[in-house]
């Protein structure tokens, strides 16, 4: 049996209403051979049904019947078959009671991947709706969706609400798909659940397998006419990546060699380094001897390469944060009261505190420390952007001995670019393989509009194909080094549309830290050699993906932003978007960017 963790459990709701039934005919007529392909071909699927009329129904017929997760496909057919047509009456369907319904009747397993096909042709009831007798308003069950891990898959079939079913599905990393032919649904249903279980993502991701099995073929919402591909195995050396990592014989962790010691402890130590600074510095330091298997010569405290490896660790591993508050420490002792002004790398400034001092007179100074200019400022205290700048430190509750943080931004794009290209890539790890998958949230404010990524490469209704994803992965270096690539064609992009972040996310490691140098290259699509601006994180990544930057609109002009390494470092991926979406409409909503 599958574990949890393979779990895939889909359930597909019907509207039985009369201009949907021949929908159903079609589920029944086929439903066995869809249930038993997705038997053979996704182990532990675990499929659920929901059949709905309206309200109205409940007296002459039902609301919503259902049949909790089942693998059975006899068990399914059998509820297919029994299933009759409802009426109806007004347009709007109770949609949003199956959105309620399928959360507090049917037993999802915790870490499963989870995904709700709606199929219909009409709009929800709105809470304020008498016949809405539980009050439930749509957009908010489609958050509690959301927050479940469950994806929206929203199948319109008549072009009747077309924002709600759009709506319902980008705000749960899902898919809209219109459906003209409601024959095709068998089809459609079969393509569903292989992207959900992530096989289509085999051929097309950043992957890096020794062996792997893959879809041959990549099928698109917009092929219906398309069957599903057969399951073609790979050549064993198709994925095989060798990066410029070694691993560490004691933390068996995969490291740069920059990470190793360039020399052993002690004169007499005669063995290779193949023990990582951090922990050679570590075992001296607490045992007093050298780590190495074999070896174990004594290692005094006042030992000078034990003193060089651990500066060269402290230089490699800076802590900003620490290296800040001891400044502060140092600058806020004397008689003066202070202020500091710290930029996100760590960069500060300390200028007397005085709260009749503007914003503009701040800014003055900050401009003659750091060389920015006034207009690139955003200064942040508490979470707050200070603005105004005839406001006064006094005004915006800034006191003495306070921390004001400085963003620059990384780049600010000239209005007359366009076609504009982010170009992510990571070195790939030795051992354990796996794939980072580039990916793309756009927000209008704090409110998350669409996704972007290799399974979403493009978006009309949102973002009227203003962004484009790459979808494949593009290797360099001999197959060292992975690529995705976001192009952005700034001119398109909705006017509402104020933020674009741009993320890295590992599929399956549990973190990021044996990918080495995740990077980012912005360059006009025209001059792909010439970089505008560019980020690498040096840390250690021990978060499942990476904020790498930001794209704010200000009026007429973008900027590219980094984020601080406390807000860019955050747990989740493509298989469970949630967590970095909430990341970053926090951000947004600390930076105050109105």
């Amino acid at each position: 049996m599958a574990s949890e963790k393979d779990t895939y459990e889909i359930v597909f709701s019907f509207d039985t209403t009369g201009s949907m039934y021949s929908c159903l005919e079609e589920v029944r007529s086929s439903l066995g051979e869809i249930v038993n392909h997705l038997r053979n071909n996704i182990p532990g699927i675990r499929i659920a049904l929901f059949a709905h009329g309206d309200y109205c129904d409940k007296a002459s017929t039902y609301v919503t019947k259902y049949i909790d997760f089942s693998n059975n496909a006899s068990t399914l057919c059998d509820f297919v078959k029994t299933v009759g047509a409802t009426g109806g009456g007004d347009a709007p369907e109770c949609y949003e009671l199956v959105m309620r319904e399928v959360q507090e009747k049917l037993s999802w397993s915790p870490n499963s991947q989870k995904a709700l096909v709606i199929i219909g042709d009409a709009p929800p009831h709105e809470a304020s709706e008498e016949q809405n007798y539980r009050h439930l308003d749509w957009r908010e069950e489609a958050v509690r969706l959301r927050n479940m891990g469950v994806k929206i898959y929203a199948v319109e079939c008549h072009g009747l609400s077309t924002e709600f079913y759009h709506r319902i599905s980008s705000q749960t990393f899902g898919y809209f798909f219109q459906l003209c032919d409601i024959k095709g649904i068998k089809e459609l249903m079969m393509k569903i659940c292989f992207r959900e279980a992530g096989l289509s993502h085999l051929s097309t991701g950043a992957v890096a397998y020794s062996t792997a099995t893959a879809i041959a073929k990549t099928v698109t919402p917009s092929d219906k006419t398309a069957s599903i591909p057969k399951m073609t195995p790979l050549e064993p050396t198709s994925f095989v990546v060798k990066a410029e990592a070694l691993q560490c014989d004691m933390c068996k962790v995969g490291k740069l060699s920059e990470e190793f010691p360039p020399d052993t402890l002690t004169k007499e130590c005669e063995h290779p380094t193949t023990i990582c600074l951090r922990c050679v510095v570590t075992y001296a330091t607490e045992k007093g001897r050298c780590p190495h298997d074999g070896c174990g010569k004594e290692v005094h405290p006042s030992n000078m390469n034990l003193k060089w490896f651990k500066a060269t660790l402290d230089e490699m591993f800076l802590d900003y944060n620490e290296v800040l508050a001891e400044n502060q420490k140092k600058a806020f002792s004397g008689d003066k009261d202070m202020l500091c002004v710290s930029a996100m790398n760590g960069d500060t400034m300390w200028i007397e505190f005085k709260e009749e001092m503007t914003i503009q007179s701040l800014k003055e100074k900050v401009s003659h420390h750091f060389s920015v200019d006034a207009k690139q400022q955003r200064l942040l205290f508490n979470g707050l952007r200070l603005k105004g700048k005839d406001a006064r430190l006094r005004d915006l509750s800034v006191t003495k001995n306070s921390t004001i943080y400085l963003l620059i931004p990384l780049y600010c794009v000239p209005e007359d670019l366009n076609h504009v290209v982010f170009d992510l890539s990571w070195d790939f790890p030795e051992s354990n393989p796996d794939f980072l998958d580039a990916s793309c949230f756009a927000f209008k404010k704090t409110e998350f509009v669409q996704l972007i990524d290799w399974n979403h490469s493009i978006e009309e209704y949102y973002l009227k194909n203003s962004v484009k994803h790459s979808e494949e992965n593009i290797r360099s270096s001999g197959g060292k080094k992975g690529h995705q690539k976001i192009n952005v064609y700034l001119k398109q992009v909705p006017y509402d549309i104020t933020h674009i972040y741009f993320t890295l996310s590992s599929w399956k490691s549990p973190n990021l830290s044996a990918f080495s140098n995740p990077s980012l290259q912005f360059y006009e699509a025209s001059e792909p050699d010439t970089d505008l601006c560019e980020t690498t994180f040096i840390h250690g990544l021990k978060s499942q993906a990476v904020i790498m930057c930001c794209l704010v609109r200000h009026g007429s002009q973008w900027e590219i932003h980094e984020c601080k390494e406390s807000e860019a470092l955050v747990n989740g991926n493509a298989k469970n978007y949630e967590p970095i979406r909430a990341r970053i409409s926090k951000c947004i909503a600390e930076a105050d960017e109105d």
